[in-house]
């Protein structure tokens, strides 16, 4: 995992992971602009060295980006202070202020209907992803 002495390159990619994480698609210009940002950001407020867990965190979920959601999920919910979630919000304050982007934090109108099936699909899936989070932490803090 990259911390603020590793090269801007090494906090560029786990920048551009999180912005995809967090976009939910491929956005090659918009993850390129973020992962700079990011990276800046990280050496700037990410001065004090993290404790081992969170370290050993940060690297499982760059090694194994399909586990993120479920991190992010268990990390939400029971480590809400962890250096994943500081940085996952860090990116998501980076996204909200591109202006390419702005269409994917901005609400649309949708029928009633289809808001509560939305939350229900929503609610299932962040269920799910928690439990897998929680099986997968002590997996990620002995991963070190």
């Amino acid at each position: 995992m990259p911390d603020p002495t590793h090269p801007a390159s090494d906090l560029e990619r786990e920048g551009a992971l999180l912005a995809r994480y967090l976009l939910g698609r491929r956005s090659a210009s918009a993850s390129e602009v973020s992962a700079a940002r990011y990276a800046d950001a990280c050496r700037r407020l990410f001065t004090e060295p993290a404790p081992p867990r969170d370290i050993a965190l940060m690297r499982f979920a760059c090694r194994h980006p399909l586990a993120l959601p479920c991190l992010d999920a268990a990390a939400g919910l029971l480590l809400p202070r962890t250096l994943l979630r500081q940085k996952l919000i860090l990116m998501l304050a980076i996204l909200e202020t591109m202006p390419e982007l702005a269409e994917s934090f901005l609400p649309a109108a949708k029928p009633p209907l289809r808001v509560i099936a939305g939350l229900a699909r929503t609610g299932a899936a962040v269920a799910f992803k928690t439990l897998g989070g929680v099986v997968l932490l002590p997996l990620a803090w002995r991963s070190r």
